[in-house]
């Protein structure tokens, strides 16, 4: 049974925010046609965050398309703030860098123009899994489970080399037309020995599928990247996160419920074994999908 206490929750993402067609929100385009270190050619807004924008590139010198964020750090009323969200933005592009997985996205480059830090990544033409959700209000439980496997087997990668994501959930989870699965947005990541970049009362997550420890404020742990991904496929399955809804349990027969219960202990030492919920997930994804399946 899950047992903490949810915080209020937040809205859903109206659109992607990493590919094609996305809502720019009144986004200038202006940018559109610039060569960005005499080498990247931007070619096309794909979306935007708080802190700045993802542009579709051309790499001139290797002639292949390239996604581009853009960080703006103007945002900050103090020039603390502005240096700790740009070394935490460095840092994305350092742990992801260090990272060699196929359901990571793969870090080109990385540099310093204009104020602004510039990340050059993998061009990866996929929707997240949360416009996914919102299109189709939930999933199979057998390909929900696949996508368990694989973002799974991406953070215990990460995690091998002492990366924690801290951010794990649907708006992260990348799917290509083809099926490929990646996770992405490294940016609040904690790298084991390395400095925590926070401001002071700053809580890095999305509360909605942060593990009770992160939420009260502890380090956080490999534990609770598996939690977040506890959340992440409860709602696959469900349609909304664990903690909306008339009732946050999951119907006993179900047959992640199992998995999610154990991934979303609320002892991070009580918690499914990475290697156990991968072979619990292997076993469901394996299964051919049933077309009557309801949402779970």
């Amino acid at each position: 049974m899950i047992a903490f206490t949810c915080p209020e929750r937040h809205q859903q993402p109206a659109a992607d925010t990493v590919r094609r067609g996305a809502s720019m929100g009144g986004h200038t385009r202006n940018g559109e046609g610039r060569l960005i270190r005499n080498r990247y050619l931007l070619r096309e807004l794909l979306g935007q965050g708080g802190m700045g924008a993802v542009w579709l590139a051309q790499d001139q010198l290797l002639r292949r398309d390239v996604a581009v964020k853009e960080v703006i750090f103007s945002c900050g009323p103090t020039e603390e703030q502005r240096k700790i969200r740009f070394d935490r933005s460095l840092r994305e592009a350092r742990s992801s860098a260090r990272l060699r997985h196929p359901a990571i996205i793969e870090v080109y480059d990385a540099f310093e123009r204009d104020g602004r830090l510039w990340i050059v990544m993998r061009y990866f033409p996929g929707r997240s899994l949360a416009a996914i959700l919102l299109d189709l209000g939930s999933l199979a439980p057998e390909r929900v489970a696949h996508i368990g496997v694989v973002v799974l087997d991406a953070l215990t990668a990460a995690h091998s080399l002492g990366v924690v994501h801290r951010d794990v959930k649907p708006a992260n989870i990348l799917i290509a037309e083809t099926g490929e699965i990646v996770l992405t947005d490294f940016g609040v990541a904690f790298v084991d020995g390395e400095t925590t970049l926070t401001l002071h009362g700053e809580v890095l997550g999305t509360c909605l599928y942060m593990a009770p420890e992160q939420l009260c404020g502890e380090l956080a742990a490999p534990s609770a990247d598996l939690w977040a991904l506890g959340a992440t496929l409860y709602e696959a399955v469900q349609g909304h996160p664990p903690c909306v809804g008339p009732d946050a349990s999951l119907p006993a027969s179900a047959p992640l419920t199992p998995i999610i219960n154990g991934l979303m202990r609320k002892d991070p030492e009580q918690r499914l074994t990475a290697h156990l919920a991968g072979q619990m997930l292997a076993e469901i994804a394996r299964r051919p999908e049933d077309p009557r399946e309801g949402a779970v």
